[in-house]
């Protein structure tokens, strides 16, 4: 009778055993879920900050290209009339 019990015993541990690992497996796949959807929520605001960032060059370029040629503004000017740094202005007045 002895010999029975002990292998119940141990089939008993292993299958909590198992459970427990289902359990860590399930709470580890739960983490993984929330870091990729934080690390895609990060990807889209990082995308949509440089989406801005290169809509605002293109439309200071448009407004470079399209100016009328009498009109002269330093970068300095045209940075004020965008609120952006100077140092982004100047690279485009020589494109």
């Amino acid at each position: 009778m002895e010999g029975y019990f002990a292998t119940v015993v141990k089939i008993a541990q292993k299958l909590n055993r198992t459970k427990m690992e289902e359990l860590m497996d399930f709470f580890t796949e739960l983490h993984n879920e929330d870091r990729e959807k934080r690390a895609e929520a990060r990807g889209i605001r990082r995308g949509v900050k440089k989406g801005k960032e290169r809509g605002r060059l293109e439309t200071i370029r448009a407004f470079l290209q399209n100016r009328p040629k009498e009109m002269k503004a330093s970068a300095a000017q045209i940075a004020a009339l965008f609120g952006v740094d100077e140092k982004l202005i100047e690279p485009l007045l020589f494109d």
